[in-house]
């Protein structure tokens, strides 16, 4: 099974969200599944929700 990161970051402003977007897909170029706001949380979704549920699902791998 592939290592599993969830990224978690303040969205301070547009170069900041580019920067972690980009670290993002160095991850998964690396063979990393990675789980990010941009990539998976669909508009109209509750952003609370999704990142408890990812917590979870990272926290129940180790």
């Amino acid at each position: 099974m592939p290592p599993k990161a969830f990224i978690s970051y303040s969205w301070t402003s547009p170069s900041h969200q580019a920067l972690v977007k980009h670290w993002a897909d160095q991850l998964l170029s690396d063979g990393v599944d990675v789980v990010l706001d941009i990539y998976d949380l669909k508009e109209g979704n509750d952003k609370y929700a999704f990142m408890e549920r990812m917590v979870t699902e990272i926290r129940g791998r180790s």
